[in-house]
């Protein structure tokens, strides 16, 4: 008695939510030049509004702009791309601004010569926008900052290493960015406790993460964030005006998983150490901790035995900590997944 063949299982029994799950895990350019010549029905799925709420697409420097003006048109759903090293953001945005229906996540990184008329073109053709972020960029003019005001929807917003951010632009962003929960100013220079703290005032019910660069911020600033209650992420750079006191403020921040502290020149051993064995501290995942001339070895085995849920680890350039801290993080950090410990050793500080 002959026996019947198995059937054979292909890619066509699939439902469709099968299918968009798995075109979600390919790259935007994939989709629409490879994905939508298959067959009708996966060119029908390619045009899915949900499929394209996953997708980004990243434009660095090596694609060319011929052929970026000849894939955008074929993404008439995009709702994110990011830039990284382009010098000809304009003519990018005129496509987009061109093709795209409703453009929500806009990234450039390390780009230059942004023009005015570019950002001004972009806040008419897309309001919504709920993702900016001018980080690293260079040759900006000066009134693109102020454009940002139109964008009313900004739940995120990064303008780190920016000259142009002074503090009645802040508060004007502030005020007119009614939703935002997330902010960058990692080296924006010149911003005082009254600036910051207009903002924080702001946001303190929603804010979920904040990047800051201390540089003239005191402690009246490092003690306003306890009223940031939902605060999730907080990375302070070049502290230099922090005392004890601000450190301790910041042990209050019970929702924190993600903190960075940079430069805390006035730091006492004691404080760091204090700073470590916090509740708070038990609960980070992600720790940064560098140039710190308070932090020592003891400081370390609290982090091993404290911070007990923390996967991403740096400790660097802290001269006070010796290659025994390494052995106590190793052993002590079950969760560790990245560790960053170097030049652990004496040498001159510079204010940076």
């Amino acid at each position: 008695m002959a026996t019947e063949e198995p059937k054979k299982v292909t890619l066509d029994w699939l439902p469709n939510e099968i299918l968009l799950k798995i075109f979600t895990y390919l790259d935007s350019k994939d989709v629409c030049l490879a994905v939508a010549n298959v067959c009708e029905r996966w060119n029908y799925l390619t045009r899915d509004v949900t499929l394209w709420k996953n997708l980004n697409l990243l434009c660095n420097k090596n694609m060319s702009i011929d052929y970026l003006i000849f894939v955008i048109p074929k993404m008439p759903l995009l709702k994110s791309i990011k830039l990284q090293w382009r010098t000809d953001v304009h003519l990018i945005c005129q496509q987009l601004c061109r093709n795209c229906e409703d453009i929500r996540q806009l990234e450039l990184v390390c780009c230059g010569q942004v023009k005015e008329s570019c950002i001004r073109l972009l806040a008419d053709h897309f309001p919504n926008l709920e993702v900016f972020s001018l980080g690293k960029c260079w040759s900006i003019e000066p009134n693109c900052f102020n454009l940002i005001c139109k964008f009313s929807h900004l739940r995120k917003l990064n303008v780190s290493h920016s000259r142009c951010i002074a503090g009645p632009l802040l508060r004007e962003i502030a005020d007119s960015c009614y939703f935002l929960q997330h902010i960058n100013l990692d080296y924006v220079r010149g911003l005082s406790d009254d600036d910051i703290i207009y903002v924080l005032e702001s946001k303190k019910n929603n804010l979920l993460s904040l990047v800051l660069y201390g540089e003239c911020l005191t402690d009246i600033t490092y003690c306003y964030l306890e009223k940031c209650s939902m605060l999730r992420i907080l990375h302070l750079s070049s502290c230099l005006l922090m005392t004890d006191k601000g450190l301790r403020s910041i042990t209050k921040l019970n929702s924190l998983k993600s903190f960075k502290l940079r430069l805390g020149t006035n730091l006492s051993t004691e404080a760091i150490s204090n700073f470590l064995l916090s509740d708070m501290a038990s609960k980070l995942e992600y720790l940064i901790l560098s140039r710190l001339q308070g932090m020592n070895d003891l400081a370390t085995l609290n982090i091993s035995t404290n911070c007990i849920n923390v996967r991403y680890l740096e400790v660097v350039y802290c001269p006070n900590v010796t290659d025994q801290s390494r052995e106590y993080l190793v052993a002590g950090c079950k969760q560790l997944k990245v560790l960053h410990f170097r030049q652990n050793c004496p040498y001159r500080y510079t204010q940076c």
